[in-house]
């Protein structure tokens, strides 16, 4: 399950390459999100390794989107009604 930052950043680059036709900048995230270059670097290491996009470390400005929405859904187990 991805954190909120996580899903905002996720939101952020979906909605600008929407907008704008392209992914943000690592810069252009941190002024988004108000988080460090290195907040940042660490929010699109756990986006890439969770599948979400592709992305390195090598060339930090480009961002490859995969899937532009969480999957991971929790569910509560329901016991069943016993009467």
């Amino acid at each position: 399950m991805l954190s909120d930052i996580e899903r905002k950043v996720l939101c952020i680059v979906r909605n600008f390459s929407i907008m704008q036709g392209r992914t943000p900048t690592v810069r252009e995230l941190m002024r988004k999100t108000g988080r460090s270059y290195h907040g940042i670097l660490e929010v699109l290491d756990k986006l890439a390794e969770e599948r979400y996009i592709e992305w390195s470390r090598k060339k930090p400005n480009e961002i490859v989107l995969i899937q532009s929405w969480e999957t991971k859904w929790t569910y509560e187990k329901i016991r069943p009604y016993s009467s």
